[in-house]
């Protein structure tokens, strides 16, 4: 078996058991004997994104949506269906796709090992017939004709695409009814094969478990060679959002509005969130004077707030909402971020944000299927998530400022707004 690490994290009271495998699979392990629960999770870097790239000298373009779409297929296997048989064990299971990632996972209260096994097997086990695959064709097609309908992904949707026209981060996650329509099973066997390979992925697993028992069946029923490396493509983007704002007309009560700042890509992804959020709580957050202000004029409600998101080729910082005059507080947005910049943070907000931040980390990570989360998805970036306390501790009010003054620009903006009918 590959030599197994023991790490200890005394401030956020975590002990984490980690190795990788021959294949390059990472794992880590968080046992917590006094937990009644285990999670596991197993995740690949192949999300929206991921659609055009290059391994060993050939180069692929697949079809908008096919990471979603493979994801919806990998619980058929030849004799079962994994979700059957989860269920039957008593785990409750689920899988998501982002931009960046695709994830599996489960949480039970017993009959681990054999859960586990079960989702080893099956997302390691591609089975694709041209019936099931046309099956799901017509699921999905529904599936984005009632995401159609929907105000929130309308806004975030037309947000992303006036601030990245090239990037496929500007486009849907699940595609479009003419984009799926040219997935086929030989396209779909293709894409796990190169995504779904060990080495691109992550396997973490939290709760009532024994790391050697992760680790010793990982090791025993994935494929042992390492795949070959994967070059991808997001296309060259300018600074500057395409457009710097869309409207459209739905089913909403007051406007909605996102404003969106085109962010830098990030060396240190997790320092580099970590300052975005600090910033976005010293901006707008509850404990602000422009939340105070404009919840006092009726502007805003407690829905409104900030959110920050990097990925491979760029970044977002975002402020969104529901007023009756989204305009308006587009403007006081504006003018709080210019002040920051120009005059510095308080020694007070600092710190409070700093707090708040510090203090949501701690909270987001406090179940066994948050700790699993955060880490694979740190792992899958670059990073763990179990580094921010010593990242926090060495940041200041300055650094904070030099992020306004250089990220949050008005000519980096974009707003994107759903009026009522």
């Amino acid at each position: 078996m590959s030599e197994m690490k023991r790490t200890s994290f005394p401030r956020l009271g975590e002990t984490m058991h980690s190795t990788t495998l021959q294949n390059g699979l990472q794992i880590c392990v968080f046992p917590h004997r006094d937990y009644t629960k285990a999670h596991a999770f197993f995740a690949t870097r192949y999300g929206g994104i991921d659609r055009r790239f290059r391994i060993e000298g050939v180069d692929y373009d697949t079809p908008a949506g096919i990471a979603h779409f493979l994801e919806h297929k990998m619980f058929d296997m030849p004799d079962y269906n994994a979700m059957s048989r989860l269920a039957a064990l008593g785990a409750t299971d689920n899988a998501f796709t982002s931009a960046t990632a695709t994830a599996y996972h489960f949480e039970c209260t017993e009959n681990f090992k054999e859960a586990f096994e079960i989702l080893i097997d099956y997302v390691s086990t591609p089975y694709f017939t041209a019936e099931s695959v046309e099956k799901e064709l017509g699921i999905i097609a529904q599936e984005i004709r009632m995401g159609e309908d929907s105000p929130g992904r309308a806004l975030f949707q037309n947000l992303q695409a006036a601030m990245y026209p090239i990037h496929p981060i500007g486009g849907s996650i699940i595609g479009t009814v003419e984009s799926i329509s040219e997935i086929t099973p030989e396209t779909l066997y293709a894409c796990h094969k190169r995504f779904y390979a060990p080495s691109n992925m992550v396997l973490c697993v939290a709760g009532n478990v024994d790391p050697t028992v992760v680790f010793e069946l990982a090791e025993k029923m994935l494929p042992t060679e390492r795949a070959p490396e994967i070059e991808r493509f997001y296309g060259v983007e300018s600074e500057l959002p395409a457009k710097i704002r869309t409207e459209c007309k739905m089913e909403v009560a007051l406007p909605l509005f996102t404003l969106g700042l085109k962010l830098n890509l990030a060396e240190n992804r997790l320092r580099s969130s970590l300052i975005a959020a600090i910033a976005g709580e010293i901006i707008c957050g509850e404990q602000s004077p422009l939340f105070a202000e404009l919840y006092s004029a009726g502007l805003t409600d407690r829905g409104f707030g900030y959110g920050d998101y990097y990925f491979p080729g760029g970044g977002m910082l975002i402020f969104s909402g529901s007023s009756r005059e989204p305009d308006s507080v587009v403007e006081k947005l504006h003018s709080r971020a210019s002040d920051l910049a120009k005059n510095g943070i308080p020694a007070a907000a600092f710190e409070s944000a700093k707090r708040a931040e510090y203090g949501g980390n701690v909270r987001a990570t406090g179940s066994p299927s948050a700790i699993c989360r955060a880490q694979a998805l740190g792992v899958l970036s670059g990073y763990s998530f179990t580094d921010f306390p010593e990242i926090m501790d060495g940041l200041m009010a300055e650094d904070v400022q030099s992020f306004i003054a250089s990220e949050v620009l008005q000519t980096r903006a974009a707003v994107s707004i759903v009026l009522p009918k």
